[in-house]
């Protein structure tokens, strides 16, 4: 009878030795899909601005984008859209809503302090991250 059981121990794996396989293939698909996410986000902090844009100080610090003030463009853009679109939220559209200084607005932009920061060149952006999950802001809208 004891041979029988050694035998029958013998066709199994031990059942730590199950839970140690399966807990490795699972530590093994979360490690993927985090290196799958910094190479994503990796991306993202070029984004739709150009290859040369400077991401660090001349002292090679990185830039603290939040960090800074608004400055008026020297070369003011067109405005990107007019009061017909419809896409943007209708609170947000101070063209549409009639706001005073609404193309006033445009000519601001945000600098970095101590950075360069570029315009966004939105063929650019659209090019780099076409068939790509940019984010997941479902949660935000109510």
């Amino acid at each position: 009878m004891a041979a029988g059981d050694a035998g029958a121990r013998r066709r199994h794996p031990p059942f730590i030795l199950v839970c140690f396989s399966i807990l490795l293939f699972i530590a093994a698909l979360f490690l993927f899909s985090a290196l799958r996410s910094s190479v994503a986000l990796e991306g993202l902090t070029t984004g739709g601005w150009p290859p040369d844009a400077k991401k660090t100080k001349e002292d090679g610090e990185f830039c603290n984008f939040s960090s800074g003030s608004w400055v008026r463009n020297p070369r003011p853009v067109a405005p990107r859209y007019d009061s017909s679109c419809k896409e943007i939220f209708k609170g947000w559209n101070c063209i549409s809503n009639g706001k005073s200084n609404a193309l006033d607005l445009l000519q601001w932009r945000w600098k970095p302090s101590g950075c360069d920061l570029p315009l966004l060149d939105p063929v650019h952006f659209l090019h780099r991250f076409r068939n790509k999950n940019i984010g997941k802001s479902s949660h935000c809208f109510s």
